[in-house]
Formats: C-alpha cells, structure tokens, sequence
C-alpha cells in the first residue's frame, strides 16, 4: 500500500534529519539495495535486516544518554552531533527505517581488466 500524504510527512520528518546529520545522500530498502548491487556488478548480495530490532536497543539508549549529557553545552560541534544522535535514536524507536547488513562479492571483469 503506498504511503498517505501523512505517513509520508511523519517518515520524511524522521528520515530527513538522519541523512542531514550523518552526510547520507539516500537510502534504500532491502529490494532497492539488492537491485542496485547487481547493478554495480556484485554477484549474488545477500542483504538482510538486523536479526530483531531489540538488539538495536542498547546502541539507542547509549545515543540516548549522549544526548542528554551534551544538553545545555555551547559547543556548536557537540550540538550537531547531539542533534544527529537525537534523529537516529528517536527515528529507530519510531520504527521509521530498517537496520540491516548486505555483503556481497564483485564479479570477476570478463576482459581480465
């Protein structure tokens, strides 16, 4: 089912900040990544999502406790990352991406370049 104008908004409210403080130009799901992979020449990429969201929660709490440390720092580094920090863990919560893993092998060049 394609996402409402208002699941739209609530993703992109979640996702845009992620790839704003972490310098990442785009993301995929786990079907685009495989495709874009066999694009690039890989051979049979595995892409799989982390094996339960719970063990994601630790790195979410550490994040978490970061956040609340560097409140009320005047250190503008700090800040922007607090705030990436803040965007990551608040959007995983949310549910609103995937954590997962891909590996793959690239295709040996036919012309033995």
């Amino acid at each position: 089912m394609p996402p409402t104008a208002s699941t739209w908004r609530t993703t992109s409210d979640n996702i845009e900040p992620i790839c704003r403080y972490h310098g990442i130009p785009d993301l995929d799901t786990p079907t685009q990544l495989d495709e874009r992979l066999r694009q690039a020449g890989f051979a049979e990429p595995q892409v799989t999502p982390v094996e339960s969201p719970a063990d994601m929660h630790r790195t979410w709490d550490l994040l978490e406790r970061h956040d609340r440390l560097a409140h009320g720092l005047n250190d503008p580094v700090i800040a922007f990352m607090s705030s990436g920090a803040k965007a990551l863990y608040q959007g995983a919560r949310a549910g609103k991406f995937t954590i997962g893993r891909w590996d793959a092998e690239k295709r040996p060049d036919p012309s033995g370049l």
